[in-house]
């Protein structure tokens, strides 16, 4: 829906959702994620709490015509071996990501 006045410009939007400070954007909270689950993730060895990495990617979005578009994003991983495992029991990943530290 455009105001009057206003018309969007589909090329311009698509370049502001992929440039560089989007990207910062998407980094710097995906590394605010990693630091909570750093400081909330089980400690039996220190090795699940020392795997955690945040990536810059482009993410395929769906558009509201229904179409696709890859923009700036980033994404928090846990590299350990048995990270499924931990994450399954313990949520860390995604209670982060809520913002949840207890």
């Amino acid at each position: 829906m455009a105001r009057e006045g206003f018309i969007p410009d589909r090329a311009g939007v698509q370049q502001l959702l992929n440039s560089s400070t989007a990207q910062a954007g998407t980094r710097s909270a995906a590394q605010s994620i990693e630091r909570t689950a750093r400081a909330i993730a089980p400690r039996d060895t220190g090795e699940y709490a020392g795997s955690f990495r945040t990536r810059s990617l482009k993410v395929p979005t769906l558009t509201g015509r229904g179409g696709k578009e890859m923009r700036a994003g980033a994404a928090v991983e846990n590299t350990a071996p048995h990270a499924g495992v931990v994450e399954a029991r313990t949520q860390t990943l995604a209670r982060a990501a809520r913002g949840i530290r207890t």
